[in-house]
């Protein structure tokens, strides 16, 4: 046996034998890995509230043939702000569902970890764009980058003299008006936005002439989610409960 102190985010939990629960947790130092806490189904357990989903904790753990036991726990950060509103929820939801189903189990991921706790602190504030910042910067770090610094057709630089802007699925990128017949139209905003967001800005996204600011964020929001799917080719329960 080997006794590890490590610190994780805690991304579900299911019911295990009569009194346990098997934690998924993705980790600093040990990636995403599945950890049992004995008895913290009893009424009289003190452990069961400090390992709630989306908690940032402090593990004491014992390994033992390759399985995790908890030994303690202490909350480092609850996100009970995220907690009490049911949109944040289901977006701080969607992210750990994303790191669950895209990180392999005991594979070095201390990149997503970051991104994650990141994440959730910013969604804890009311970061706007927060979600799609997310998303792209998971990807990113998954190796999914979107293209946005040169047209995904001919290698055109992406800048200001395109007459047209068009997003290509496919290609993994935007492309411009030499490049006929691909994609569908997107706002120079969007692409903007998209842009900052993958390289870590949060753009302050204004309506220019006919584009509103609602406009630009809905095609954001398509555009990036429909790069999710793609890459990830899985259906997302928390994305279709925030659908409806």
């Amino acid at each position: 046996m080997r006794k590890i102190n490590t610190e994780g985010i805690v991304l579900k939990s299911t019911n295990y034998a009569d009194k346990d629960k098997i934690y998924t947790i993705l980790t600093r130092d040990l990636g995403k890995i599945h950890v049992r806490g004995r008895g913290v189904r009893k009424i009289t357990s003190k452990r069961a509230g400090s390992l709630d989903t989306l908690n940032y904790v402090d593990l004491k753990l014992t390994e033992s043939s390759g399985f995790y036991n908890v030994d303690e726990v202490v909350v480092l950060e609850s996100f009970k702000g995220i907690k009490d509103t049911l949109s944040t929820t289901l977006d701080a939801y969607y992210f750990t569902e994303l790191v669950f189903r895209s990180v392999e189990e005991d594979v070095g991921s201390s990149d997503v970890f970051h991104l994650l706790l990141d994440a959730l602190r910013k969604l804890s504030k009311g970061a706007g764009l927060v979600v799609n910042y997310f998303e792209l910067n998971l990807l990113k770090t998954l190796g999914y980058s979107l293209n946005t610094e040169k047209c995904a057709g001919c290698g055109r630089d992406l800048d200001e003299t395109w007459k047209s802007y068009a997003f290509n699925l496919d290609m993994g990128g935007f492309i411009c008006e030499d490049c006929p017949g691909f994609g569908f139209k997107v706002f120079p905003e969007t692409v903007l936005t998209i842009k900052n967001l993958q390289n870590g800005r949060f753009p302050s996204v204004k309506g220019v002439e006919d584009v509103s600011y609602d406009n630009v964020l809905k095609q954001v929001n398509s555009l990036v989610k429909g790069f999710v799917r793609d890459n990830l080719d899985a259906r997302l329960k928390s994305l279709e409960l925030t659908d409806r």
